[in-house]
């Protein structure tokens, strides 16, 4: 889903809230933006988790995306670059951001804020799964 908005009106802090409030652990069945599609298949043993990720054209991630857009996405968890697939560029990507304060496209899988050891963990679970 692309979400266009007008030059110097941001959203993302909105979208961003609404996706944490979706999240909801993990289960994606919490209030804001969910996935019933994400709450189903992560309920499933030894399977890959999936989720939502977004990346906003106006945060310099290098996701691209038109200008003045956010895309979210249905991927597997762990994405960051939401090519669809967990690999060596997605695993650079949380290393290059580790400890920082986080987007999911600079590797904050959870939505805590801060790419950390529980996103790295994430990724090293899906690693080389596709959505």
């Amino acid at each position: 889903m692309f979400l266009t908005y007008p030059a110097g009106s941001d959203p993302v802090g909105s979208i961003r809230a609404w996706l944490t409030g979706g999240y909801s652990a993990g289960a994606w069945n919490g209030t804001g933006i969910d996935s019933s599609a994400a709450n189903a298949r992560n309920t499933a043993p030894s399977t890959p988790l999936y989720g939502l990720g977004y990346a906003d054209s106006a945060d310099g991630s290098g996701v691209v995306t038109p200008p003045n857009t956010i895309l979210v996405m249905f991927t597997v968890e762990g994405d960051a670059n939401l090519d669809g697939t967990t690999n060596t560029t997605d695993f650079t990507t949380v290393s290059r951001n580790f400890g920082a304060g986080g987007t999911w496209d600079t590797g904050d899988f959870n939505y805590d804020g801060t790419t950390q050891l529980a996103d790295l963990l994430i990724l090293t679970r899906n690693f080389g799964k596709s959505a």
